[in-house]
């Protein structure tokens, strides 16, 4: 591929996945297909993928001038995804991954189904053991999104809206930080590993940032029912990828 069309394509690809991601969660949905189109062999666009989810500072940014972060709730959370996420990208560079690949595609599936057939995710007042078993759920996602550098942040989105009574819009934009968090930790491992190519992540993670803040201000316009829309249009449209592959 030309490589000036090459960067025009990375570019592209980042808006349109940072616009998903900035409205909901999921680009990497989009981004992570589109670098394997573009010749990434998989662990590669997967570790490449993560340069995009730098780009949700912008996302997390037009989010906290609305006043929907709780950063000081959310610390224990941050830890949480840093760690787990460094746990999840090591295991990547090890790991089989159809069996939990096929078993992420079930859950994801089920979650859309229980989440249509009782209106939700909902949100409700919690106390201090759903906050300790919200940690663990997070690590759980967390270790997921390293391995499979997407996926994560679904269930981020529901735990947060389960194990800490936040709505959906809240929770959302919780979720682009915490995602952060556990993204500088993947980066430093496959920095060291040599997977991330910066000839497209480059281009890629500043069409995302853009993408992300329009995505962001969208949200937060058109309210709650098309955040949720999204999301759970992204989790379904994951598990049916993953099932399938």
């Amino acid at each position: 591929m030309n490589e000036i069309i090459l960067i025009l394509a990375a570019l592209l690809l980042g808006l349109a996945s940072g616009f998903i991601g900035g409205v909901a969660t999921g680009g990497g949905l989009v981004s992570i297909p589109g670098l394997m189109f573009m010749g990434l062999p998989p662990a590669a666009a997967i570790a490449t993928n993560n340069l995009n989810a730098i780009s949700g500072i912008t996302s997390a940014l037009r989010f906290h001038k609305s006043q929907k972060l709780q950063i000081r709730r959310m610390w224990p959370l941050l830890f949480t995804s840093f760690f787990g996420s460094l746990a999840g990208s090591k295991l990547l560079l090890h790991l089989n991954q159809t069996v939990i690949q096929k078993t992420f595609a079930i859950v994801s599936i089920v979650l859309v189904i229980t989440f249509v057939l009782n209106k939700g995710p909902h949100s409700a007042k919690r106390g201090k053991i759903h906050s300790l078993l919200g940690i663990f759920a997070v690590l759980l996602g967390s270790i997921f999104a390293g391995l499979f550098g997407t996926g994560g942040g679904f269930f981020v989105v529901y735990i947060l809206c389960y194990f800490y009574g936040l709505n959906i819009m809240e929770a959302n934009a919780n979720t682009k930080v915490i995602n952060i968090a556990g993204t500088i930790s993947v980066i430093a491992v496959f920095l060291h590993a040599g997977l991330i190519n910066f000839q497209v992540g480059i281009p890629m993670m500043v069409g995302s940032t853009i993408g992300g803040y329009i995505g962001a201000h969208t949200a937060l316009k058109n309210g709650e029912d098309l955040v949720k829309t999204i999301f759970l249009l992204a989790v379904f449209v994951s598990g049916i990828k993953l099932l399938l592959e």
